[in-house]
């Protein structure tokens, strides 16, 4: 039996068939397809860039195929199914990990202040009302920490502060 001889290109039968197992392993890793490509590049997230970016790969390596004899596309087919679901997951957190870090953090983290300082200011002048009189500090923390919504707690942190400075 004479060697077939390769052509430069997949055919469009080849490329049909390597796209469906594609999709199939794609699907099963929880990943977008081929079908979903144009979907994917309309909507900007983090996860359908990567998808896309993946895609993309995918495409460049069916365009540089050139078309295989039909025993090396058995090959191919079996070699992917079932398999490159489970290797492309550490290749997309791998991927996610790198865009995380090229993405800027966002500045000013951390907790937000129960009482902004008007409210700290006017809470702080409520205990002084209270205490002038004679409603017990303990008791007067409670009632202008439930009437700003936060605890006695808090109020008593805004009160040290005032006493500071």
């Amino acid at each position: 039996m004479a060697a077939r001889m390769k052509t430069p290109h997949l055919s469009p039968e080849t490329r049909k068939q390597l796209i469906a197992v594609y999709n199939e392993e794609l699907r099963a890793a929880g990943l977008g397809t081929f079908d979903d490509l144009h979907r994917l590049i309309a909507e900007t997230s983090t996860r359908n860039t990567i998808n896309a970016a993946l895609l993309g790969k995918l495409e460049d390596i069916l365009n540089r195929m050139s078309e295989p004899t039909p025993q090396e596309l058995k090959t191919i087919v079996s070699e992917l199914k079932g398999k490159l679901r489970y290797e492309i997951r550490p290749i997309m957190v791998q991927a996610t990990l790198e865009i995380k870090k090229r993405v800027p953090r966002k500045r000013g983290g951390g907790r937000r202040k129960a009482l902004a300082p008007q409210e700290e200011s006017q809470a702080c002048d409520e205990v002084s009302k209270l205490t002038r009189q004679k409603v017990p500090y303990k008791i007067a923390l409670v009632r202008v920490g439930l009437r700003f919504g936060v605890s006695a707690r808090t109020i008593q942190r805004a009160w040290q502060r005032r006493e500071a400075t």
